[in-house]
């Protein structure tokens, strides 16, 4: 459903008015060699489950808030950052050129720069890159908006091989672009492409580009592929358009597929509950559905609704479990709905389309509009912790990098 503001109350465009900490540069070197910074080497986290291993944050932003270290201009796109080591990388658009860049983590000077001569626009759509980088091993693996898969050295951002997904998997360009990010498992890079006769999804082996597998027949959706254990065996998910599936991770084969929705766009990543269960979730007045995967007789699978909720309906944002709650963006609003049953426990808040990642037992949240904001949910209300410097959000400051 369209969500409708007055166009005069919207909050001024991030950067307006804010004002560096003057003793913040002074500062960032002692901040960022006394706290552990673990990577963030590919989209939604080292485990692509939201979950970020690190120090714990200062929950009272109300007297201590976030400080603006560095800002600087980049091109068009929709791509998060990748965090190994010093650099971040990210792809943007510039002109006519789609690019890789790499940015010193502390200066956010640009270190390094790899373009090719292909530029995704469309007037709803918008303009640039939608994927992150995946980063491992020395490597850097981005796919473009238009299908391009490109091995990089981080180090200095030099081609190893690059791919051109839509020739290997015989299939067109997305209506919004390819917006899944690739995901490295054993050696291997695998993409959704989209294809039919076999060629959905696709492994590239890492060290020459060859293509390792192909499987499934389903077009692609805007979700990225992940890997999970259920029932006690690793299987790569593949959120496509119109279908679930679950591939054999050695050798690509289809192990069981579940329908979904009508075709809308959906984007987000499927989320592990349980041994062998899964809850997927989309907007469009779609919701969430808990499936349960068994593993028949005859090496057979079948995927299970165990039930579905349309208290949680996921257009753009990744959702998350913690304890015996899911807790997400519904329809651009935060919920929380009860994983036994995904009956509604709150929803309050209206962020928009952002991004949540988890740090111990608070949430950073980015709106739509580009706040940054800190929250502890529980099930009685998004705040609620012992500490009463947490009882409501603490907004931050508008478009400050996390």
């Amino acid at each position: 459903m369209p969500i409708l503001e007055l166009r005069w109350a919207r909050a001024a465009p991030a950067g307006s008015g804010i004002t560096p900490d003057p003793g913040a540069a002074a500062r960032k070197d002692d901040v960022l060699e006394a706290a552990a910074r673990p990577d963030f080497p590919q989209f939604f986290g080292p485990n692509r489950d939201g979950v970020v291993h690190g120090p714990a944050l200062d929950p009272d932003w109300a007297v201590r808030p976030p400080q603006l270290i560095w800002r600087r201009p980049i091109g068009a796109g929709w791509s998060g950052f990748a965090i190994v080591g010093g650099l971040a990388v990210t792809q943007e658009q510039e002109g006519e050129r789609e690019l890789v860049t790499a940015y010193e983590l502390t200066t956010g000077r640009r270190v390094w720069a790899h373009g090719d001569l292909t530029r995704y626009r469309t007037t709803i759509a918008g303009e640039g890159p939608r994927a992150t980088p995946t980063v491992i091993g020395g490597r850097v693996f981005a796919l473009g908006a238009n299908g391009r898969l490109n091995c990089l050295t981080l180090a200095e951002g030099r081609l190893v091989w690059a791919r051109q997904v839509t020739d290997d998997a015989g299939s067109e360009v997305p209506e919004w672009g390819y917006a899944g990010s690739p995901l490295y498992l054993e050696g291997r890079v695998i993409v959704s492409g989209g294809g039919r006769d076999n060629r959905s999804l696709l492994a590239y082996e890492a060290a020459t580009g060859a293509i390792a597998w192909t499987g499934g027949s389903a077009p692609a959706g805007y979700s990225s592929p992940v890997v999970v254990e259920l029932a006690g065996v690793r299987q790569v998910l593949s959120f496509n358009s119109r279908r679930i599936s679950a591939h054999a991770p050695d050798t690509g084969t289809v192990l069981w597929e579940y329908p979904w929705g009508s075709g809308h766009p959906h984007v987000a990543l499927p989320v592990v509950v349980g041994t062998n269960r899964v809850v997927f979730s989309s907007g469009y007045g779609v919701g969430a559905e808990l499936l349960e995967v068994q593993r028949e007789s005859e090496g057979r699978w079948a995927a299970v609704r165990v039930w579905r909720s349309m208290r949680l309906k996921a257009k753009f944002a990744n959702f998350m479990a913690q304890g015996d709650f899911l807790y997400g963006l519904d329809d651009g609003v935060l919920a929380c709905v009860a994983l036994a049953d995904g009956t509604p426990r709150w929803k309050e808040g209206r962020y928009g389309h952002g991004q949540m990642l988890r740090v111990r037992d608070l949430v950073l949240l980015t709106t739509e509009g580009g706040e940054v904001v800190l929250l502890q949910p529980t099930p009685q209300g998004p705040g609620s912790c012992t500490d009463t410097r947490c009882s409501r959000p603490r907004r931050g400051i508008p478009g400050a990098g996390g």
